[in-house]
C-alpha cells in the first residue's frame, strides 16, 4: 500500500513541479535528505524568491525495533535565474530556514528515547538541471 501511495505521488507531483516551471508559482513534490523524505510544496513569491513548507512524517520498522525520523520545517529560497530560463542548465541559488526534528528509536523491549530539537540551516547551491 506504501509503495502504491508514494507512486500515485510521484506521478502527480511531477505534473505539478512541471507546472513550476512553466508559472513560476506553486508546487508540489518529495523532498528527501536520507534518511528522512516527505512532501514539498514551493510557492514562487516572484522570480527571485521562493517560500518552501516541508512536511516528513515518515518513520522505519524491522521487526520489534522501530525508529523513526521526523522533519517540518520552513524555507525561503533566493535563485539567481539566468537570462533565458528555458535553455538554463544550472541554476544556482540561495537558502534558510528552520524547523522541528523529532526522533525516537525504540528496541522492542522496554528502552524507547525520543527528543524534539529546533534545525536551522543555511546554504549556497547549484542545481544542474537534465531536462527542460
Amino acid at each position: 500500500m506504501r509503495k502504491l501511495l508514494l507512486l500515485c505521488f510521484v506521478f502527480i507531483s511531477s505534473y505539478v513541479a512541471n507546472a513550476q516551471e512553466i508559472h513560476r508559482s506553486i508546487g508540489v513534490g518529495l523532498q528527501t535528505s536520507f534518511p528522512v523524505y516527505g512532501l514539498s510544496v514551493k510557492y514562487g513569491l516572484n522570480k527571485n524568491s521562493v517560500l518552501q513548507g516541508i512536511v516528513a512524517p515518515f518513520g522505519a520498522s524491522s521487526g520489534g525495533a522501530s525508529a523513526s525520523i521526523n522533519f517540518y520545517g520552513v524555507r525561503y529560497i533566493y535563485r539567481f535565474p539566468g537570462d533565458d530560463e528555458k535553455s538554463a542548465v544550472l541554476d544556482p541559488y540561495l537558502f534558510g530556514g528552520g524547523g522541528l526534528i523529532h526522533y525516537s528509536i525504540s528496541d522492542g523491549y522496554d528502552q524507547k528515547t525520543s527528543d524534539n530539537i529546533f534545525s536551522n540551516s543555511l546554504a549556497c547551491v547549484i542545481e544542474f538541471i537534465l531536462l527542460n
